[in-house]
């Protein structure tokens, strides 16, 4: 049975649809959109050009619920993993196009990184082969929300900016997970196995990096670094890096405070560092 409009109701179709469109007629007028669509077709009522455009612009956005990684987890930081993934992207991911975030990571870590990343939402993963260098993966998603985001924090000039934009973003009680991310993605621990001497972390990055960000952690640690800037022939880098166990230790427990509960971290970085622990605590 067809809607009944009275004249007043066509009239004020007339004057509401070329500018408002039909949805927007429904919602105001009380009416099914269906109805709407096909008064609007009777009485031969047109959208203006530029209505048109703005709905069919509007069209192609599409609720947050309906991208394969949810973008809200990462506007809104509640997870542990998030802000792991956050730090795992700001130390080895890269930007491309509009909307593709990528995470790159040799093949040896590609299994435990994709599995965090399933606790966010749907990633892609795909395998790269190299004949000169080893095997990788690339964990990636395309979503223009968590782009934006990402933007928003420098993470398209993160070899020379520091990370103090995102780690606002972050709960402080998340911190520690962002940090655990960019460990295992930029760090390195590493001793002399022979000996058990030689303990060290250090991050590597571009030669304009500010450091800034970690600086305040190891200030707030009370750890002792050294920053340096470092040029060859071809290519230039910085390094920021700790020395010695009793620093490794206070960085570490920072890192680890639950990994026995949560599992957050590469295991192969987390046996490097207990067997510094292991091997320094009884000297």
């Amino acid at each position: 049975m067809a809607t009944f409009y009275s004249v007043e109701e066509k009239q004020q179709l007339r004057e509401l649809y070329p500018i408002k469109g039909a949805q927007a007629c429904a919602e105001i007028m009380n009416k099914s959109l269906s109805s709407i669509k096909a008064m609007c077709q009777k009485l031969k009522i047109k959208l203006l050009p530029q209505t048109w455009s703005s709905i069919a612009e509007k069209s192609k956005e599409k609720p947050n619920k309906m991208f394969q990684v949810n973008p809200e987890i990462f506007l809104n930081v509640t997870q542990p993993e998030v802000a792991y993934i956050l730090g795992l992207i700001w130390g080895d991911g890269s930007l491309y196009g509009k909307y593709q975030i990528n995470l790159g990571c040799v093949k040896e870590d590609a299994e435990y990184f994709y599995t965090q990343f399933l606790k966010t939402g749907k990633w892609k993963i795909y395998q790269r082969t190299h004949e000169k260098w080893k095997d990788s993966s690339v964990i990636w998603t395309s979503n223009k929300i968590i782009m934006q985001k990402l933007l928003e924090c420098d993470y398209k000039s993160k070899s020379f900016n520091s990370a103090i934009k995102i780690l606002d973003h972050i709960p402080i009680e998340l911190h520690r997970f962002f940090f655990i991310g960019l460990t295992d993605a930029d760090g390195s621990f590493y001793y002399n196995r022979k000996t058990g001497h030689t303990n060290q972390f250090s991050i590597y990055s571009g030669y304009d990096q500010d450091w800034s960000y970690l600086e305040n952690l190891y200030k707030k640690l009370n750890i002792t670094y050294r920053i340096s800037r470092i040029v060859h022939k071809k290519s230039k880098s910085s390094m920021i890096r700790i020395t010695g166990y009793k620093n490794i230790q206070k960085y570490g427990e920072f890192l680890y405070s639950s990994y026995r509960e949560d599992l957050i971290g590469l295991p192969r970085k987390y046996k490097i560092y207990s067997e510094i622990i292991d091997r320094n605590k009884h000297v």
